[in-house]
């Protein structure tokens, strides 16, 4: 059970989560666009003459340079953040590796089983290479969904009402659905060019 993705899928959603949420923000793009800004006012401040306007370029250089500090000190934090961390990010990749395999293993499987309810819904796997991989990749997809939400076969076609398993289930079940749709012969060409999916 340890390697079900009905556990490792939560357990690296939750891990996800979690990062998101405590992980301290990226002020790179912030310190990039503020120097820019700060290079432009260079090129036509003269803060150093007693005008007004000279004075004003002073305040705003004084006050671009505050935000700069305020902005490497972000970057500071961070930074003893994500090192602080570096087990969990370890612990997230292998997570994530793990749900990787668990998918093209249960993909795998598909081909070797055929099981009625993927024949049923992708169709018979196809002789040739390029085909059965592309059947052992939508079969992994469907399997994957089931093994995560402990969904018996015969309840694969029946959208369910949490949300997040609904987007689950439209990537997988209801996408392959739509694949399969495409090509038959008898459909309309362009019909996979307006669905947007990708294999």
């Amino acid at each position: 059970m340890g390697r079900s993705l009905a556990v490792l899928a939560p357990r690296l959603a939750n891990l996800d989560a979690w990062i998101a949420r405590e992980r301290p923000p990226d002020p790179t793009i912030d310190l990039q666009r503020l120097a820019a800004r700060r290079q432009r006012l260079e090129q036509h401040a003269r803060p150093g003459l007693l005008t007004q306007s000279r004075r004003d370029d002073r305040r705003l250089l004084q006050g671009l340079d505050e935000r700069q500090r305020e902005l490497e000190a972000m970057a500071d934090r961070r930074a003893a953040w994500l090192e602080q961390h570096g087990d969990t990010f370890v612990y997230r990749d292998q997570l994530a590796a793990q749900v990787t395999a668990r998918r093209a293993a249960l993909g795998a499987d598909a081909v070797s089983t055929q099981p009625d309810h993927l024949v049923q819904l992708i169709g018979p796997v196809p002789e040739d290479g390029a085909g059965r991989e592309r059947w052992s990749r939508l079969a992994g997809r469907v399997e994957a969904y089931r093994e995560h939400w402990c969904i018996e076969p015969g309840d694969i076609h029946q959208p369910p009402l949490d949300g997040t398993q609904y987007q689950e289930w439209n990537a997988a079940v209801k996408t392959v659905q739509m694949i399969e749709r495409i090509n038959q012969p008898h459909l309309e060409h362009g019909l996979e060019r307006g669905l947007g999916i990708e294999l």
